[in-house]
């Protein structure tokens, strides 16, 4: 795929089916503005707890369009993808919206 856009590329443990065939990685644009103005939150927030803990709670619906938005591939499709991943995509979609901050 040769695209100057790619942010990042992430290698999948095992392929999931595209339009495209056997796909075995994941390519991620920059994120913009656009982006998130067009799905109107963060899949991120940050909880403080009653000792004042601090952690991050993923919305993984939301974060699946955001994973759809920026790797142009169909939520659906992202279905098939291993739970680890799937867990891998939403850390470099953290540091994407953190690099967009920046």
């Amino acid at each position: 795929m040769a695209n100057n856009n790619i942010a990042v590329t992430l290698q999948l443990s095992r392929p999931i089916q595209t339009h495209q065939g056997a796909t075995r990685e994941l390519h991620f644009r920059e994120m913009t503005a656009g982006v998130m103005m067009k799905l109107k939150r963060l899949p991120f927030s940050i909880k403080t707890d009653v000792k004042g803990m601090r952690e991050i709670e993923t919305d993984f619906e939301l974060a699946a369009k955001y994973i759809a938005e920026l790797t142009g591939i169909e939520e659906e499709l992202l279905e098939q993808l291993a739970p680890k991943d799937f867990a891998a995509a939403c850390q470099v979609l953290g540091e994407l919206v953190a690099d967009a901050g920046n």
